[in-house]
């Protein structure tokens, strides 16, 4: 008796509750009902018998798409957030990485003299910025193994077996945007008993871009959709060759030499393989201002030799960096990403011109397993049989007044000078892989 007496107990009050609460519920949505009312009122003037459907739902549809747009800008504003999270933290991981020499001009400056010798090894090894240069590469975990003279790749024998390679002696795989010197190097190469690819362009691998390496288009295939099972890196590059050697020169003067040989057309097409870019612009037939005011108008480089460097220079990142800085040259202005596959398999990349292979001779004589002396022989001998000038060759001042007017001054001298702090970074880092002991982790 006494558990039935609780148990009605109980349930009478469970039964007040749930009135309480309904009544509760009910009066809040009346409120509601009220304020949204109102709300109707406000909008549109209307009350009473006078408030119609068509009215209403007019009235709703304005509702649900002020909060559509409140939705999507609370959703564009996640985005935004986000981006600008990423790009602070990419902006902060390639400031580490500038860190790792702040001026490679400057350094190559001081240690130039000692890069003229094989003699001055030492010397170079003990400079100041070089030895600054030494503890930030340990520091970062940059590996310059790849880097050591072609004379110590071990591989070399088991390569050549693999792919029937007769050459008794390394190979360079020499590449440049054009009208740069590049010819003069394979020459200068083939002086020396070394094998390089074909310095007629016959392979089309001389002028080609990273981009283009790594496409499945057909070789020749620049302005149709042919398509292969294979790139071209995998069919004519991987493991053919020791070192890549990336030429470079001024590029608005490699535009002006394009033109005076009559190249232009067909070195844009090979600089745009892969791209889609398959008409060469109609203004710019035999009008090298057009380039030039076209740049200026695009406020970049427009021929391809700007896309073709950095393409390159990523390329070479991913080659050198250690897998924890790689991550942070993704987002490059490239627009290109490669697989690790890839870049495991990519030979060491020499990023040079022919002016800093002269000045600093040493390294690119240990490059190439020959004394300083022999290897400015070869250079002598070389440049005396290269072709003579194109008769409407312009004159530098020339040129730099076509620049200047066109207005485009600024955007190549900006591209020079980061060609140029490459070009020094890579005799510096070449110089310290072959000439100095490279410490372990925690010594230096």
């Amino acid at each position: 008796l006494v558990c039935v007496i609780v148990l009605i107990l109980v349930g009478n009050t469970i039964m007040e509750h749930s009135l309480m609460l309904l009544r509760t519920v009910a009066t809040e949505h009346a409120h509601e009902i009220v304020e949204e009312k109102e709300v109707f009122h406000v909008k549109t003037g209307l009350t009473g018998e006078k408030t119609t459907d068509r009215v209403k739902d007019s009235v709703n549809a304005e509702i649900n798409a002020h909060r559509s747009q409140e939705r999507a800008k609370e959703k564009e504003a996640e985005a935004v957030n986000g981006t600008a999270k990423e790009l602070a933290a990419v902006t902060k991981a390639i400031d580490v990485l500038s860190d790792l020499a702040p001026d490679y001009v400057g350094c190559f400056t001081q240690v130039k003299s000692f890069l003229n010798s094989t003699t001055n090894n030492a010397l170079f090894c003990e400079a100041p910025c070089v030895q600054e240069l030494r503890y930030y590469l340990n520091k970062k975990g940059v590996d310059l193994s790849r880097f050591k003279p072609m004379k110590t790749d071990v591989s070399r024998p088991k390569l050549m077996k693999k792919h029937n390679i007769t050459s008794p002696r390394s190979s360079f795989y020499v590449n440049s945007c054009g009208g740069v010197g590049s010819t003069f190097f394979m020459a200068a190469l083939s002086k020396a008993h070394y094998r390089t690819n074909n310095r007629s362009d016959d392979d089309d691998l001389k002028h080609q871009t990273p981009f283009g390496l790594f496409s499945y288009k057909k070789k020749g295939s620049t302005c149709n959709s042919t398509f292969s099972n294979h790139t071209q890196y995998e069919n004519e590059v991987r493991g053919k060759y020791d070192a890549v050697i990336n030429v470079y020169g001024s590029p608005a003067h490699a535009i002006f030499s394009l033109y005076s040989r009559g190249y232009e057309e067909s070195q844009y097409k090979k600089l745009n393989f892969a791209t889609g870019k398959c008409e060469f612009p109609k203004a710019w037939h035999k009008n090298v201002t057009g380039v030039f005011d076209a740049s200026a108008k695009a406020g970049s480089d427009v021929f391809g030799i700007g896309q073709y460097t950095h393409q390159w220079m990523d390329l070479q990142d991913k080659t050198l960096l250690a897998p924890e800085l790689q991550e942070f040259r993704q987002p490059s202005n490239s627009g290109l990403n490669y697989s690790q596959g890839v870049v495991k398999d990519f030979p060491p990349i020499f990023i040079t011109d022919i002016a800093t292979a002269r000045a600093a001779p040493a390294v690119f004589a240990a490059l190439l397993d020959v004394t300083v002396d022999e290897l400015e022989g070869i250079f002598a001998s070389t440049q005396n049989k290269q072709k003579t000038e194109p008769i409407n060759k312009l004159t530098k001042e020339q040129e730099h007044v076509i620049i200047k007017r066109a207005e485009a001054a600024q955007i190549y001298d900006v591209l020079e000078q980061e060609i140029q702090q490459r070009i020094k970074q890579n005799y510096l880092l070449f110089g310290v892989a072959m000439f100095c002991s490279i410490p372990s982790s925690n010594t230096l």
